[in-house]
């Protein structure tokens, strides 16, 4: 790969991250489960000339493990009251296994294809749900706002088997008979490399905070916790004075300051904050 196709490539994934829509968490969730699927399943991949493909299912099924545990905390997974588009099906999921083992239960019934029958019926509405959600939504409008057009990046294959029941839910189940999803040869090619930067799990950050919290042996530190302690950083005091000694000088003349916050007329003196006129 040329450099400065490579270098053309890694802004389309800067871009995409910082830029596109970040009105729900989807985009993040399609972009580690890809890069997740890429490094994990590379030998389920199809390829030709320009694309690579792999199993939808893969993604479904770790979406179901990303969203199980925020949403069993109620950490909000997009802005505004709206839910997520499948968020109804997975907590009906969530409550089932409340009190029988939880996430790592599901887990479990999913490897074994063991999920009761009092739940089946609701947890392929589950898995159906998420198709939709994954291939109408991220995958849909990713790169848009670079591209100016809908699935510029990933491509679902529209290649999926009409499911009305199931007798066994399993992995073989997910990867067989949800269809397949593409993206282009020079994306996987970075995914593949450097997916795990990107992801986070590679990343300077986190292997110092692995590295703390192994070589520590009296507080049985997480890594989680050491993170935690990494990204504190000092911040300056602002230096207001100067501001404030202006925006008084400017209502001894008669100037009048509005709130930027309430939009009302700041009168006094005294009810002077800068951060509310500048």
């Amino acid at each position: 790969m040329e450099f400065r196709n490579l270098k053309k490539d890694f802004k389309t994934i800067n871009f995409i991250i910082e830029r596109d829509s970040k009105d729900t968490t989807y985009k993040f969730a399609l972009l580690r489960s890809v890069i997740e699927t890429i490094q994990e399943f590379d030998h389920l991949k199809t390829e030709t000339e320009n694309k690579v493909s792999f199993p939808l299912g893969i993604l479904i099924q770790k979406w179901i493990f990303y969203y199980y545990p925020l949403l069993e905390e109620e950490i909000p997974q997009k802005h505004g009251s709206k839910n997520l588009a499948f968020a109804e099906d997975l907590k009906e999921i969530i409550d089932y296994y409340k009190d029988k083992g939880g996430i790592n239960a599901l887990y479990s019934d999913i490897r074994r294809g063991s999920i009761p029958g009092e739940i089946k019926g609701k947890f392929l509405k589950l898995l159906k749900n998420l198709k939709s959600t994954i291939t109408d939504m991220p995958m849909k409008y990713l790169g848009k706002s670079y591209f100016n057009k809908n699935y510029s990046i990933f491509e679902y294959n529209n290649d999926s088997k009409n499911i009305k029941h199931a007798n066994k839910i399993d992995d073989k189940f997910l990867i067989e008979n949800f269809g397949t999803f593409s993206i282009p040869k020079e994306i996987y090619i970075i995914f593949s490399y450097l997916g795990s930067f990107i992801n986070g799990t590679e990343s300077i950050l986190y292997k110092w905070a692995e590295f703390s919290a192994k070589a520590d042996k009296k507080r049985k530190l997480t890594v989680e916790k050491v993170l935690d302690r990494l990204l504190l950083y000092p911040e300056d005091q602002r230096d207001v004075s100067l501001a404030q000694k202006v925006y008084k000088e400017l209502m001894k003349s008669n100037q009048k300051l509005e709130c930027v916050w309430s939009g009302k007329i700041i009168k006094k003196e005294s009810t002077l904050n800068v951060d509310h006129a500048i």
